[in-house]
């Protein structure tokens, strides 16, 4: 079923954008917002991939960290806040197609997953967002 496939490629978008998150955390601990509003971000799509997985009756998959230490931590940041932007763009595109997707077959409990977290995924977009311009004033001003 091409719902369930859309559900399986979500789960393992949102386990990838929790893995970058929390690499996106790590590799920037200096940087205490970037540092912990990170962790907080990754808790939440932990906890999606977890309800998409339970709706679906799926097996989380599998995602490492991928590595983000760099030379020039200001460089370094701005492309990691770049890298994990664009994946949980990408997952917020998922979330609207699936939302059709639920209304068009009038099924409720996925409505009410996307509900749930497509919000959520929207305030991780705004605040990568965000903080990447804030950031690239204060790196690229020199």
């Amino acid at each position: 079923m091409k719902i369930a496939r859309l559900l399986e490629q979500m789960a393992t978008a949102e386990a990838d954008l929790a893995a970058r998150l929390v690499a996106l955390a790590d590799a920037h601990r200096a940087e205490q917002d970037v540092h912990f509003v990170a962790r907080d971000l990754a808790r939440w799509s932990q906890d999606h991939a977890a309800a998409r997985a339970e709706h679906a009756d799926l097996r989380l998959p599998d995602v490492s960290a991928p590595s983000l230490a760099r030379d020039d931590p200001g460089a370094a940041l701005l492309a990691d806040l770049r890298d994990v932007y664009d994946t949980a763009c990408g997952l917020a595109t998922d979330w609207d197609v699936l939302g059709q997707a639920a209304k068009a077959r009038r099924d409720d409990g996925l409505l009410e997953l996307v509900e749930l977290c497509a919000p959520q995924n929207r305030r991780q977009v705004t605040w990568l967002r965000a903080k990447r311009k804030e950031s690239a004033a204060q790196i690229l001003r020199d």
